[in-house]
Parts: structure tokens; C-alpha cells; sequence
């Protein structure tokens, strides 16, 4: 239920493959999994997958994406809250919301998200937490992850006003490595995250940008539109 219906559910949501039997024949060693970046990793590839106009359905974990956007976007959807973060006990972070049943389709919400404003935005929600878990760099590192087969670009040069420094026009998208190369790539990590930061500097405010990114960010907008109607 966990491992197949769950963090790595497919389209079934029901069945589960056998390869992930393989995951416990040691089951002392499961607990040093790094489970968190294998369901990261397969939500990206589902998320690429709804990104097409013929996808109908999304695979993955969607709990994730779900918690994401009511952490930065405390505007959009219909939830209440069980408790503050600062009154947090120790309780999982996703238990914080309360869900209510929605109305809106996808249709209603497109003109809600392009209203949205910088002020609308929490850009660094778990500020909070950072007394219990320091943010750790390594999160800035930019190439591929993988899990199993499935290899996926993890790009945080394209979102770096979520790790509070001033956002500037991103380099091009990766080309997924072949995942031998991945484990290579990895070992040097630190030589990545330098490159990302290294162009940027401190935000001054939480939606901090260059000049330029704006539109930038507008030209992508359009691009995608004329690739829909195409």
C-alpha cells in the first residue's frame, strides 16, 4: 500500500509491480532509503507526463504537490488548518491542512493563477522549521535524479527565490544523463551547487529578480500558449 499504491502509484492505483519487492529484501537496510527523492522523482515524471495536453490523469504522489501548493499559495484552493506550524508536536507537515470539498475546474482556476501577485506568494514557508532542520545546500544542486530507470532534470536555478536568493534568467534545461553518468555527476555535487549560487546573490526581498527575468518569464508563457494551440 505504501510503496505501490502510494508514493510510487502509477495510473492503476491498485496494483503494484514486483520490482519493488526488491526494495526489502533487506529490510534493516530500508530505513536508509532516500524515499523522499524516489517519490520526488516519479512525480516529476508524472508531472512532465500531465504537462501534455492529451494527459487526463496524474500518477506519482500527489499529496506532495498538494501540500506545495497550499504552503506557497495560500490563496488558491479551499482548505483549513489544524494547527499552526509553530505549534507543531512533532505531527507530519501534511497534516496541517483540513480539506473541503471543492468546486472549481481547471478552467476557473487559470484566471485566479495569472491575478496572482508576488504578495500572494509565501516564498520560503518552512523559515520556521529551519531551528530543527538547517537548510542543507546540496538541495541546490543542479542535474539529474533517478530512481529505478527513470531519469528526471531537477533544475533549482529556475526557482531560487524558494532558497532566498535573487532569481535570474536560468540556463537552458538539462538533457537527462544516461543514469551510469548520473552516479559520477553526483560524487561532485558541491561544483553545482557553486555554479547556481554563484551567479546570484541574497534576496533583498522575498520575490527578488534581475531585470529581464519578467520578461523572460513571459516569453516562456507565450511560447507554451502557441505550443497548445499548435
Amino acid at each position: 500500500m505504501l510503496v505501490g499504491s502510494t508514493i510510487f502509484a502509477d495510473k492503476t492505483f491498485t496494483l503494484v509491480e514486483a520490482r519493488y519487492l526488491l526494495l526489502f529484501t533487506d529490510f534493516d537496510g530500508c530505513s536508509g532509503y532516500s524515499w523522499g527523492a524516489a517519490a520526488l522523482v516519479t512525480l516529476y515524471r508524472y508531472l512532465g507526463d500531465a504537462s501534455m495536453y492529451s494527459c487526463k490523469q496524474l500518477g506519482g504522489y500527489p499529496t506532495i504537490l498538494q501540500c506545495w501548493i497550499h504552503e506557497y499559495f495560500p490563496t488558491v484552493g479551499k482548505r483549513g488548518e489544524n494547527w499552526k506550524p509553530a505549534d507543531n508536536c512533532g505531527l507530519p507537515r501534511a497534516m496541517r491542512w483540513s480539506y473541503r470539498q471543492g468546486v472549481l475546474k481547471v478552467d476557473d482556476l487559470r484566471p485566479i493563477l495569472d491575478e496572482l501577485t508576488p504578495a500572494d506568494v509565501i516564498w520560503r514557508p518552512f523559515e520556521d522549521h529551519r531551528a530543527w532542520c538547517v537548510f542543507d545546500e546540496i538541495c541546490l544542486y543542479r542535474g539529474c535524479l533517478k530512481w529505478g530507470e527513470t531519469v528526471v532534470p531537477y533544475l533549482p536555478d529556475r526557482c531560487l527565490r524558494q532558497f532566498g536568493y535573487r532569481q535570474y534568467v536560468p540556463s537552458p534545461p538539462l538533457d537527462c544523463m544516461m543514469a551510469t553518468d548520473i552516479d559520477v555527476d553526483w560524487i561532485s555535487y558541491h561544483q553545482s551547487v557553486i555554479a547556481v549560487i554563484g551567479s546570484s546573490t541574497v534576496a533583498t526581498t522575498p520575490s527578488d529578480a534581475v531585470d529581464g527575468y519578467l520578461i523572460y518569464l513571459k516569453l516562456c508563457i507565450f511560447l507554451v500558449h502557441i505550443d497548445f494551440m499548435y
